[in-house]
């Protein structure tokens, strides 16, 4: 089974840079109108385990642990509408983007569009699988007070899920600032961490409507109903 105590390791130290870098510091910019723009940063940490055959002995395994990073520009526009978009990938995960793609989040509608490739997409529920919630203490990050919420489901294939996110109150940002998630196996070892954080945010004016729209010629396959 992969241990915990590395992932433990690592999100102490994510999180040392993440809230060092916050902190009770605003990064959050007003220029009026009620719509909003800023960074986001994702960092994923795959873990498993690799089989080393050793010369007159039984094989040796070893835990992996594999870093990828991605970064996007989000958008929100005056109906709470947000538009991911991504505008880097570094680091070991080579497969499909899958959820770490360019998206649309309807609040409202309750929906996610994901844009796998520029000419096919999948829009499914926010909330596909039956939830368990709970509350986490408060943090303070980029200037605002932000209250802590836990998720768990379990999904398909019986991996459980595990997602804490804090969302700044008093604003109409629909999204949150700081989100930590955990999958495991069928075995309950860890197979995945992620990290992800608004580094940047603000109101602007106005906003290209056509980032809140589906690009002509991509094809949606439309599970959320």
């Amino acid at each position: 089974m992969t241990s915990e105590l590395p992932a433990r390791q690592i999100l102490a130290v994510v999180l040392g840079g993440v809230l060092l870098c916050s902190g009770t510091q605003s990064h959050a910019v007003d220029s009026g109108g009620d719509q909003w723009q800023g960074r986001y940063q994702l960092i994923v940490f795959d873990f498993g385990a690799r089989t080393q055959e050793v010369p007159g002995g039984p094989p040796e395994v070893y835990q992996t642990c594999l870093q990828t990073d991605f970064g996007y520009d989000v958008y929100q526009n005056h109906l709470g509408v947000v538009r991911y978009v991504l505008t880097r990938r570094t680091g070991a995960r080579k497969d499909s983007l899958g959820d770490f793609a360019s998206k649309l989040v309807d609040h409202g509608g309750g929906t996610v569009t994901l844009f796998l490739s520029p000419s096919t997409a999948y829009r499914g529920r926010l909330n596909q699988f039956p939830i368990t919630t709970g509350r986490l203490e408060s943090r303070r990050l980029l200037g605002f007070d932000c209250k802590g919420v836990e998720i768990r489901y379990e999904d398909s294939n019986h991996f459980k899920h595990v997602r804490q996110t804090w969302t700044a109150a008093q604003t109409t940002f629909k999204e949150s600032l700081l989100e930590i998630g955990y999958i495991y196996d069928r075995d309950r070892s860890l197979r995945e961490l992620t990290v992800g954080v608004i580094t940047q945010f603000g109101k602007v004016q106005s906003i290209e409507p056509s980032l809140f729209e589906i690009p002509t010629g991509v094809s949606v396959s439309d599970e959320s109903r």
